[in-house]
């Protein structure tokens, strides 16, 4: 028996053959930047495959006007990771830690609160290692304050890349 294609027909397997082996890529991190309130100006997240980033802008750098800065990672649940930063009293210099609800301190060395004095932001790593109950879809939310306090988000639930 012979098969008879004609030309769609032979088009039609060239391109489902195409389908076939197409690569299929990885989903892209989702990320937001929200507006803020009072001395926060805006908030920009990353929440990548290995790690959230959080950039916090408005607040001046640490200790020289900035006192404190909260940023709170929550996915649905009562818990929450909470990144806090404040401005030592006896010692002047900007204090940090990670911070996993209603069991304390999280022991995570590679997490990091720094600022940008180029860009005149605060950044804030999670490493996903360190953030390992959040789920893959997360909201966060900013607030601190200077002479005066502000806040941003919470952004919309943010799907992992």
């Amino acid at each position: 028996m012979k098969l008879k294609f004609g030309v769609l027909g032979a088009l039609g397997a060239i391109f489902s053959s195409f389908l076939v082996v197409m690569p299929i890529y990885p989903a892209f991190a989702e990320s937001v930047t929200v507006q803020g309130t009072g001395a926060i100006t805006k908030m920009s997240v990353n929440n990548a495959q290995d790690s959230l980033i959080v950039k916090v802008y408005g607040l001046n750098a640490p200790c020289r006007d900035a006192q404190n800065l909260n940023v709170t990672v929550k996915w649905g649940t009562t818990a929450d990771y909470v990144a806090d930063a404040i401005c030592g009293f006896r010692s002047g210099n900007w204090e940090y830690g990670l911070f996993y609800s209603g069991e304390g301190k999280v022991n995570c060395p590679d997490f990091r609160m720094t600022y940008n004095s180029t860009g005149k932001f605060h950044r804030v790593f999670f490493p996903r290692s360190c953030i390992d109950r959040a789920a893959n879809r997360v909201k966060v939310r900013a607030e601190g304050g200077d002479s005066k306090f502000g806040e941003a988000g919470p952004t919309p639930l943010l799907r992992r890349g």
